[in-house]
């Protein structure tokens, strides 16, 4: 069984609930909001939806079960996003994610807890219960099936720190 590697990408900014207008997307971004290269490098930033200062002391970590030596075809993994503002006041953290090689998306995503992940054709993004914060924290977890993935597959994800004004202005993007 070949072992393959793959590798992480943060891109700070997703889609969110602020607003009358954005109120569908309580539910979770709309696909194509990762910042990945299947996303032409959107996120709910880049397209306008959110904006306001520059992240300065926010932290996304994405981690993994995916071993030291690669990852193997046709397996399962959890993958997991893991947002801190690192000042314990954000009120609302959303993120959105994909898994991609240069070919587009790839493998499988499912979903381990449809109350705070959902699916959103080859993107999983938050549910309206998955939008809330803990002391500036938020996590969610999901799980991949490598499928044929070549080596060098990436995890893209893009997170949005809202400020919950109820507006797309002075969220963390």
């Amino acid at each position: 069984m070949k072992k393959k590697y793959i590798t992480l990408s943060l891109i700070a900014g997703l889609s969110l609930f602020l607003g009358q207008t954005a109120l569908t997307n309580s539910s979770g971004a709309p696909g194509g909001h990762s910042g990945s290269p299947a996303s032409n490098g959107n996120t709910c930033a880049r397209a306008g939806c959110h904006n306001g200062p520059a992240p300065n002391t926010q932290l996304v970590t994405i981690s993994n079960d995916i071993p030291a030596s690669g990852f193997s075809e046709n397996t399962n993994y959890t993958i997991t996003i893991s947002a801190d503002d690192l000042v314990g006041t954000t009120p609302v953290i959303a993120f959105q994610a994909s898994v991609e090689s240069s070919a587009g998306h790839e493998g499988t995503l499912t979903i381990s807890d449809p109350s705070t992940t959902r699916k959103v054709g080859d993107y999983v993004t938050h549910t309206f219960s998955g939008i809330s914060a803990s002391a500036g924290q938020n996590t969610w977890s999901f799980d991949w099936n490598s499928g044929n993935a070549p080596d060098q597959t990436t995890i893209y994800t893009a997170v949005n720190f809202a400020n919950g004004n109820g507006g797309t202005s002075g969220d963390v993007i």
